[in-house]
Formats: C-alpha cells, sequence, structure tokens
C-alpha cells in the first residue's frame, strides 16, 4: 500500500493482472468496464488523452477509475503519468518552461504479459494477480459450462427493430444439443491430447462456436461429425 495518506491513497489500490496472452486479462477489464462505465483504455486508443495537456486535464484526472490493457505498450509519458497519479495523486505536465500540476485522485486497473513490466513499475501495484491458462480438468468444466449454456439459447439487448428480428429469426434456428454426453466425450477426448504446456481456453471455445456455425448452416443438430469437423478447422489454423 501507498505509505503517504495526504491524498488518502490508502483507500485507493492499484491492481495489476499479468499471464500470458488468452487468460482473460482483457475480458475481465472489459467486463468491469461494462459495469460500471470506467474508461477502457489499450494501446490503440491512448490518443484519448490520458494525462492530458497544459490546457486540459487528461482521463486520469477526471475518472475514479481507469483500466488499461497492455500497459507496457501504451506511450511512454502515458506510463510515466500514470505511475506518477499512482504513486503521488497527481500528473504534472510540462511543455517547454510552462507546467501545470492535476489532481488525480484514480485508482488504476492494468494488465500486461508476463515480464513485460519493469520491475519499478509493477512495484507501484497494491494487488498483483498472475493468471494462468486453465489445465485440462479445468477446460473440461469451462467447456462444459458452455454446453449449458449453449442449450439455453441466446439473446440480446438490441435497439433496432430489424436487428431484434433478425436475433429472433437466429435463435428459432439454433441447433439442439440431442446427445450431450456423447459430445462432452468426444471434447474431453479432444482436451486430454492437448499440450501439457497449457492451451488457451480460447482454443476450445472456437470449437464450440465453429460446431454452432456449421450445424446452422446445415440447418441441423450438432452431432458428433460435426464437432469433429470443429475440431479439425481449429486444430489446421492454429498449427
Amino acid at each position: 500500500m501507498s505509505s503517504d495518506d495526504i491524498n488518502g491513497d490508502t483507500y485507493r489500490l492499484h491492481v495489476l493482472l499479468k499471464g500470458p496472452p488468452g487468460t482473460g486479462k482483457s475480458r475481465l477489464m472489459r467486463r468491469v468496464h461494462s459495469l460500471f462505465g470506467y474508461p477502457f483504455i489499450s494501446h490503440r486508443t491512448s490518443d484519448v488523452g490520458l494525462t492530458g495537456t497544459t490546457k486540459s486535464p487528461g482521463v486520469l484526472c477526471r475518472a475514479p477509475m481507469v483500466l488499461i490493457d497492455e500497459f507496457d505498450k501504451i506511450d511512454k509519458d502515458d506510463q510515466d503519468g500514470t505511475l506518477e497519479a499512482m504513486s503521488d495523486g497527481e500528473v504534472t505536465i510540462t511543455v517547454g518552461g510552462e507546467y501545470v500540476v492535476y489532481p488525480a485522485q484514480v485508482r488504476i486497473i492494468a494488465a500486461c504479459n508476463n515480464g513485460n513490466m519493469r520491475p519499478e513499475q509493477e512495484d507501484r501495484f497494491d494487488l498483483i494477480y498472475t493468471l494462468e491458462h486453465p489445465d485440462k480438468d479445468q477446460l473440461k468444466t469451462i467447456m462444459d459450462m458452455k454446453l449449458k449454456k449453449l442449450e439455453g439459447g441466446t439473446g440480446g439487448k438490441e435497439h433496432r427493430l430489424w436487428v431484434v428480428k433478425y436475433i429472433q429469426w437466429c435463435c428459432e434456428r439454433i441447433p439442439k444439443i440431442e446427445n450431450k454426453t456423447k459430445i462432452q466425450g468426444i471434447l474431453n477426448k479432444h482436451i486430454d491430447e492437448l499440450s501439457d504446456k497449457g492451451d488457451s481456453c480460447r482454443k476450445v471455445d472456437r470449437i464450440i462456436k465453429i460446431a454452432v456455425a456449421i450445424a446452422r448452416i446445415k440447418y441441423g443438430d450438432i452431432t458428433e461429425p460435426i464437432i469433429k469437423e470443429a475440431i479439425g478447422m481449429v486444430s489446421s489454423v492454429l498449427k
């Protein structure tokens, strides 16, 4: 924790999620963004102005919490400004001989891949969580959850009538899982053959999505041949 409590630093905890690609770091932060509306920033969107200018403060000075994906890839000035906000509760903008200091009582949730953050940067975070790829038993549990979710169909909050009608049309044609035990057995066998080094759960997620797409095209059920076809397609492109 921060030792200086003049600016209420004790109540401003900063969280770092780190781990290899495909472990759900970005998804977790996007979920927080969708639930609470806090700004979600990545190196692709950092031009929104994290630190600001001498004329106006940036996102760090206006939001109570900011979510930063791939922290190690954002602009260095934005990195330095974020670290200053985390430790000092303020951001200093210097242009030529002119400078201005903005208060920044912000909480940071950031993500980066393993080994991509400097020790002095990582030291600024109060809570650090390392995410790993699921093992085979966990993958089987994930697949079972996805199959159960699939059985319930899908829906959505759409605002245009034609989109609503299209979704309804798709939902009416979503294939049913008639022999779930058999399909689960095929998926489990595939997972058993995966590398022990840890495969991304994105891979098994793609198998389900491709199987659904094939079944929709054929206007049929998700059957054993379709699952095997999906496994083959995913495996071939990820070699």
